[in-house]
């Protein structure tokens, strides 16, 4: 039996949290040294993820993590925006030894025998590429679920064997501004082990195979579209937002503001509930989706907000972000895997 060698490594320039521009020295300390936590936590995480691909490759390969000094980078690995990076650099990698001929058998019986040796092992090494870039994106949003807003990244690379083999999308963690809008006084957002939520994260029901199933799954689904390309955008936020709390506080298909307003304080507490801030949110999202409102184009990298008066829109939204926040993280602590809330109530 002649058994294949995989080496893949994801190399991941995290984002520059000094690059917010907090204009609060303190704040932007407090986010540097939150950074930083998050950071050594999941390098602490490393050997403790897997790769799950199939049994025919064996044990499933473990994935080690660490940080990459930039002397440290091998020469074949280019890196976006190269020389310009202030940032951290984070080293995701597997190795994996595996028999070609049990994954082809595997594959003769799924009617791809047509692929031949050669490519099956490329299509397998493709497969266990994209597997690790899944798996780092959701590490990194159950970090910031964790430690809201303290990790991300603009672009990573991925390498098969020494060879280039995709480039990992974009990660914002720079989806709340703490410095225009404080949400402290309604809703705190916690620092929870980075650990513990992934533990919670990977429990539930989809989120093995990236998809948004079971109420807590959707709210999750929802959030990772906040992170992702076009996050920055303002309005779809809000649509997530309130697409991921109405997945854990409305059960019911109708009346769903009523819902949130009378089960976010059995969650959060009394405090968490700014009633003015929910009717405006309802308001904007039926703006939006009957076409009522102005917005830019997704190639548009400003975020214009036409007609609306801009400091209510932004103090809306950031609530919506914050609560929907919040609620995860409440369910992480409480260990919950479904909403806690049923049409029967």
């Amino acid at each position: 039996m002649k058994e294949t060698l995989i080496n893949i490594k994801a190399i991941i320039p995290l984002m520059d949290i000094t690059d917010l521009e907090l204009e609060d020295e303190t704040k932007a300390s407090s986010m540097l040294e939150l950074s930083d936590r998050a950071i050594s936590e999941l390098i602490q995480m490393s050997n403790y993820l897997t790769i799950d691909f199939s049994e025919n490759i064996g044990e499933s390969p473990v994935i080690e993590i660490k940080e990459l000094l930039p002397s440290e980078i091998e020469e074949n690995v280019t890196l976006p925006n190269e020389g310009t990076f202030k940032s951290r650099i984070l080293q995701f990698s597997f190795k994996k030894q595996y028999d070609p001929a049990a994954v082809e058998a595997q594959f003769d019986s799924d009617g791809l025998s047509t692929l031949g040796r050669s490519g099956i092992i490329g299509l397998t090494n493709d497969i266990m590429a994209d597997e690790l870039s899944k798996k780092i994106i959701n590490l990194f949003l159950a970090a910031n679920i964790a430690k809201p807003g303290s990790i991300g990244f603009e672009s990573g690379m991925i390498y098969t064997n020494g060879q280039f083999n995709t480039e990992l999308g974009y990660f914002s963690c720079d989806y709340l501004d703490r410095e225009d809008y404080e949400v402290e006084s309604i809703i705190r957002l916690r620092e929870l082990p980075i650990k513990g939520v992934w533990d919670w994260f990977d429990s539930i029901e989809g989120t093995e195979v990236n998809s948004a199933i079971g109420s807590v799954g959707r709210a999750i689904g929802a959030l990772s579209y906040i992170f992702g390309p076009g996050s920055s955008h303002l309005w779809p936020q809000i649509i997530w937002s309130l697409l991921g709390l109405e997945a854990v506080y409305a059960p019911k298909r109708q009346l769903q503001k009523y819902q949130l307003t009378a089960n976010i304080p059995k969650l959060l507490g009394k405090k968490a509930v700014a009633e003015e801030l929910i009717e405006q949110l309802y308001e904007l999202r039926l703006q939006f989706i009957h076409g009522d409102a102005d917005f830019p184009f997704a190639h548009n990298d400003f975020n214009e907000i036409y007609g609306l008066d801009d400091d209510k829109f932004y103090e809306a939204q950031h609530y919506a972000l914050a609560l929907l926040m919040a609620t995860l993280q409440e369910l992480s602590e409480r260990g919950l895997t479904e909403s806690p809330f049923t049409e029967s109530e």
